[in-house]
């Protein structure tokens, strides 16, 4: 074999090896831990959250007296309509992608994520009922997909919902910290 060939072949093996290591404790070039500092340092177009989660009409949502703050980005490419960075006591601990089912489908997404990571396990279809703005009764499916690891866990998930004559999806992908998320839910 070529040397010139063979070192190109050995060199892409050690870089998506790097690659791999990075992705699969954090988001991105962030690990998990990351302070707000480095995130804006990597993302400048962050702006810190009204809420510290997508619904900013309900004043119950607001987590920053827990300890959890967020910023997100609008636009941020690659099809996501808002990408969410969660802060618990300062550190990186979640990051959530938003996309419009108008650009893009569970399977393109599954597919993407699946291609860097593995395959995802499949979930239980959810159903149930809950309000909406303004308290209007909201029909909601949620078909998600997992991935798990020691330092990582993946959530793919399209959630559908009617109320009345108005339907709506979206699909949400959540990266987190397996350790710091079930420290959050337990002191909740």
């Amino acid at each position: 074999m070529n040397k010139k060939l063979f070192l190109f072949m050995a060199l892409t093996v050690l870089l998506t090896s790097a690659a791999w290591a990075q992705s699969a404790n954090g988001y991105g070039q962030l690990t998990w831990g990351a302070t707000i500092a480095d995130t804006l340092a990597l993302y400048p177009n962050l702006v810190r959250a009204n809420r510290a989660v997508a619904d900013s009409r309900n004043p119950a949502n607001d987590f920053s007296d827990r300890g959890i703050l967020a910023y997100s980005e609008q636009n941020a490419g690659n099809d996501i309509d808002r990408r969410l960075f969660f802060f618990y006591q300062g550190r990186l601990f979640l990051v959530r992608e938003q996309y419009n089912v108008r650009d893009v489908d569970i399977t393109t997404i599954r597919n993407r994520i699946e291609s860097v990571y593995g395959p995802l396990t499949k979930k239980p279809t959810e159903r149930g009922r809950g309000r909406g703005p303004a308290g209007i009764p909201v029909n909601v499916t949620v078909n998600a997909y997992m991935f798990t690891s020691d330092n990582l866990e993946i959530e793919a998930a399209q959630i559908d919902g009617s109320a009345l004559l108005i339907r709506r999806s979206g699909i949400m992908v959540e990266y987190r910290d397996p350790l710091i998320f079930r420290q959050v839910i337990a002191a909740w």
